[in-house]
């Protein structure tokens, strides 16, 4: 770039200092965020089955719906909760393996910025201010402390990817590496959150779309872009094709569209954090309004404050002032009734306004870069890192001071806020012709369609295995069994002694039904192995990946080879 400093040791330090900090109160506040009991289930019960079967992957967690079983992996994939929950397969607690995957989501997210703007900056220094204004901003820090959305909060660990891959095949003549790091860019994307995958998708097709009528090779930048999306369906086929497989077997509450026009966020609330505002309602009596983005504004506001008291705002350039623009077009847009009632068929998929600001929160980003960028001096870099560190100890403190005074309040001082719970209220992939509120007045029993069959059942709490003695059966028609499980693709019933397989479907109650032909007796054992496509999409997937890491390296190796030429 050029020879003059961007960042000075100083400042480096105090960032790092303040990453650091974060955990550290983290650790010890120990706050809870909104969805995090959903999150820490997810990486306990994942655990809990791995210690359980010694199985890879896990489709099926057991325990959950007072034991009739529930496939969070299927529709919220865990492909990178497995180190974490090994961590409690191997006796670590469920909430000790959860902070360890918040810190290190931070740090991993920071590096995956820093490793990425410097592939494609050349400039150490630069790469590490782009890494912590990336890392550090208040919205990201939201989604890990505050909200504990952890499926979006993955989804910016490798949205630096994505946006190196596309400029690779852009702007640059790396078309191969742009090709496959997009490609794992969004793969890793759509396996971490599937509502962010959609509003990044869209966000980088209108990138694509204004840089492909600019472009001068057009053909072959199509191309790629088109090879990088079937490279990224193949690497990610072992999570889509088994939720879609599920998604076409039944209909279940997650399949209907918010009605956004009628939940817009707070043009107040958007400026007040959101424990901020639920105390200042406790304090006061009124009711403050609250937003799951309160706060997350404040770090653009402050800059653009700040280049307008030092009088640059005039020296934006048209770069600058476009994203401006649809920054505060994305944010306004939020608080707009009117704005969403065209476009819920489109986005009603997005269940609350407040979630396309993961685009907003970007762009702003993007915003502080170019600037930084422009300016490369110090004292504006200074001005970047301390606006952010205050945006974010803005939206954390009054978070984290109330759950830290809520532990040092226990006698013990070392209670947890939380307790683990292996129930959850998730219901969005609930078959919809059961009551899912109502699972658990449900007896966990089996039952015929005829009262003539003789039979004993055991339910295995320990294995989740139903097994059915059926002693008489002098019927001359098959008979129809209830087994206490919800109904999913990839359960098994079959003869214990014979291994004969027999059908298995959903009852009329949503839950599983087996059907055993006439005269048929003897030991049934049903319990839940998977699909063929789980299998053969997980391997297709495997291999891919295999084939993506090795032909990575070797470009990486004749590029080398070539740069010493």
């Amino acid at each position: 770039m050029t020879n003059k400093s961007v960042i000075d040791d100083k400042t480096k330090y105090v960032s790092i200092a303040f990453l650091f900090l974060l955990c550290l109160d983290y650790w010890i506040c120990e706050p809870i965020g909104v969805d995090m009991p959903f999150h820490m289930l997810r990486i306990g019960e994942l655990g809990k089955e791995i210690a359980r079967d010694i199985t890879f992957p896990v489709y099926m967690f057991k325990d959950v719906y007072y034991g009739y079983g529930y496939p969070i992996p299927i529709f919220y994939c865990a492909t990178f909760l497995y180190p974490f929950a090994l961590l409690v397969s191997l006796g670590l607690s469920e909430i000790i393996a959860y902070k360890i995957m918040v810190v290190t989501l931070l740090w991993t997210t920071f590096l995956c910025a820093y490793f990425c703007s410097r592939a494609w900056y050349k400039d150490k220094d630069f790469s590490f201010v782009v890494a912590f204004l990336y890392a550090a901003q208040p919205y990201f820090l939201m989604d890990l402390f505050v909200k504990a959305s952890i499926g979006e909060a993955f989804a910016f660990l490798f949205i630096p990817l994505i946006i190196l891959g596309y400029c690779f095949i852009m702007k640059s003549d790396q078309n191969i590496k742009g090709i496959i790091i997009l490609a794992c860019g969004m793969a890793g994307l759509v396996c971490s959150h599937v509502i962010s995958t959609v509003l990044v998708t869209i966000a980088l097709t209108v990138w694509f779309i204004v840089d492909f009528i600019k472009s001068d090779q057009k053909v072959k930048v199509l191309v790629s872009i088109v090879l990088s999306a079937i490279l990224c369906v193949c690497i990610s086929a072992g999570y889509i094709l088994p939720m879609i497989e599920q998604l076409l077997n039944d209909r279940y509450y997650a399949q209907t569209s918010a009605k956004l026009s009628s939940i817009p966020q707070n043009v107040l609330g958007i400026f007040i954090p959101m424990h901020a505002a639920k105390a200042l309602s406790m304090v006061t009596g009124i009711d403050v309004p609250m937003s799951e983005v309160g706060g997350a504004i404040i770090p653009v506001a402050l800059v653009l404050i700040y280049m307008f008291a030092k009088g640059k705002i005039k020296e934006l350039k048209r770069t600058d002032k476009i994203l401006i623009a649809i920054y505060c077009g994305i944010v306004v847009s939020m608080t707009i009734r009117f704005v969403w009632i065209p476009l819920e068929s489109i986005f009603g998929f997005m269940q609350f306004t407040w979630r396309i600001y993961l685009i907003a929160a970007v762009i702003g980003t993007a915003l502080f870069i170019l600037l930084t960028q422009r300016e490369y001096n110090c004292k504006f870099t200074r001005v970047q890192v301390l606006i952010t560190i205050f945006s974010g100890i803005y939206v954390l403190a009054v978070c984290f001071g109330y759950f830290g005074a809520k532990r040092l309040s226990y006698a013990t001082g070392k209670q947890s806020n939380i307790e683990y719970s292996s129930e959850t209220g998730d219901i969005l992939y609930i078959s919809q012709k059961i009551d899912p509120y109502s699972i658990k007045d449900i007896e966990r029993a089996v039952t015929s369609d005829d009262d003539n069959v003789e039979f004993t059942y055991e339910v295995n709490e320990a294995s989740e295995v139903v097994s059915i003695n059926i002693e008489q059966n002098n019927l001359e028609k098959e008979v129809h069994f209830e087994v206490p499980f919800l109904f999913y693709k990839g359960y098994e019933a079959y003869f214990k002694d014979s291994n004969e397989k027999l059908e298995v479907s959903q009852g009329s109650n949503a839950l599983v039904e087996i059907t055993v032909p006439a005269g048929n007796t003897g030991e049934i054992e049903v319990k839940y192995t998977g699909t063929k496509l789980q299998k053969m999409s997980l391997y297709f997937s495997m291999v891919t990946m295999l084939i993506v890491v090795i032909a990575y390296y070797l470009f990486c190796v004749r590029d080398e080879k070539r740069r010493k030429m």
